[in-house]
């Protein structure tokens, strides 16, 4: 219980000097700046695109290409991109979330892939 309550009291003091060298202002700044929110936007993107594999990017660019060459107005296209079981499998509302919005963002990347390839405009 006395190592509980000495951590608690480190963990306080440590937050309290943050608050008085201005970390978290310092840390809004860098967050408010545009540049920073287009950084941490390629990051992601970057990231969720290095997770799938090249196999498995050509398998959603054949579906991208199939939606899309059906010629009807799909109203939700990325139900037909979504994997219901590893959704399903997701615990966490953010891992799902992200997941959700990383299809989107490759539904968009590989639209414009179709798009260049079939010289549309």
């Amino acid at each position: 219980m006395d190592s509980q309550n000495f951590t608690i009291r480190t963990l306080a003091k440590k937050a309290k000097n943050r608050m008085k060298e201005g970390y978290w202002t310092e840390v809004k700044s860098v967050r408010g700046n545009g540049e920073a929110k287009e950084v941490i936007r390629k990051k992601d993107q970057e990231f969720f695109v290095s997770l799938i594999s090249m196999e498995k990017e050509e398998e959603y660019y054949a579906k991208v290409c199939e939606i899309l060459d059906n010629d009807c107005d799909l109203f939700n296209p990325l139900s037909k991109l979504i994997d219901k079981d590893y959704l399903l499998n997701l615990n966490d509302a953010g891992d799902k979330q992200r997941y959700i919005f990383g299809l989107a963002e490759l539904f968009i990347l590989l639209k414009r892939r179709y798009m260049r390839e079939r010289n549309i405009q």
